[in-house]
């Protein structure tokens, strides 16, 4: 698989295709969630993708996060106590709902200076987002959702990093965004519209395979009884028992003659193909799929 990866005749960019391939008209219809898109750091190829990396990595220091550990505990224990009161009360109990989404969400939000007030409306605008990005060619009718949708998440981020550079938050209160946007490598520094565009995909597609991870441990558990028991005993859950039923998670790029000798053309090869890759946590192969673009 990894030198499927990293084999120049295969692109990750499966925005612009998209964006040559259909109408003026169409285009602007999504003026704004199509160069969202082509901003996110998962679309791009080298060199923009290793320069966009280096700047993103930055938020993601030990030293980013660190603060923000009492603040995990706090959100995962409180949801904890509140599915165990539902349930000591005969609730029915929506796990992937209440927790294993939630806590993620959650989380990543508030990383990126959303307040947890805000987490579902942010939901509603993700998953407008995220139907689009993955079903685009097929329902074009999903188009102007997310059109909407990205014009609220451009005019939201860029209210909160106005806020957050012009009032500087306490050392104490420093996040995963403050560190994005102070981000600097040789001189070079992210733009507004790639931090609003990267930040909106940290927060949509973050926590989808944790919320996948919880999920399947729930499902194991319940599963094997005997499992709970292993569980008590052991001193944490996770390692190569994690491994058993991994969240998969799907890679594809373009792939076609022209592109072995133009591998820096990113315009649309008729001949080419989509190439998927479903993979887990770790990066093992799972399936391989190839269908015409």
């Amino acid at each position: 698989m990894r030198p499927s990866l990293n084999d120049p005749r295969l692109s990750a960019d499966r925005i612009t295709p998209y964006l040559e391939r259909i109408s003026l008209d169409e285009r602007q219809k999504v003026a704004t969630v199509g160069p969202m898109l082509r901003k996110w750091s998962v679309f791009m190829d080298p060199p923009d993708h290793t320069r966009m990396r280096k700047l993103l990595n930055q938020g993601f220091t030990s030293t980013a996060l660190i603060n923000f550990c009492p603040q995990v505990e706090v959100f995962g224990e409180r949801m904890i106590d509140q599915l165990v009161e539902k349930g000591a009360s005969g609730e029915e109990v929506d796990f992937i709902n209440s927790f294993a989404y939630y806590l993620p969400a959650t989380v990543i939000a508030v990383m990126l200076g959303v307040p947890e007030s805000d987490v579902e409306q942010f939901r509603a605008w993700s998953e407008d987002v995220a139907a689009f990005v993955g079903s685009a060619a097929d329902t074009p009718g999903k188009a102007g959702l997310a059109e909407a949708s990205a014009v609220a998440l451009t005019d939201y981020f860029a209210g909160i990093i106005e806020s957050r550079r012009a009032n500087p938050p306490a050392p104490e209160e420093v996040t995963v965004i403050d560190h994005m946007m102070a981000a600097e490598e040789d001189g070079d520094t992210l733009s507004l519209a790639e931090l609003i565009s990267n930040a909106v995909l940290i927060l949509f597609a973050g926590h989808e395979t944790t919320t996948n991870l919880l999920g399947n441990r729930l499902n194991t558990l319940l599963r094997k009884p005997d499992t709970i028991k292993a569980v008590h005993r052991a001193a944490q859950f996770g390692g190569e028992r994690g491994r058993g039923n991994p969240a998969l998670r799907r890679t594809s790029g373009l792939a076609g003659s022209e592109r072995a000798e133009r591998p820096g053309d990113r315009r649309q090869n008729p001949r080419a193909r989509s190439v998927g890759f479903l993979h887990g946590e770790c990066g093992e192969p799972r399936s391989a799929a190839v269908r015409c673009a």
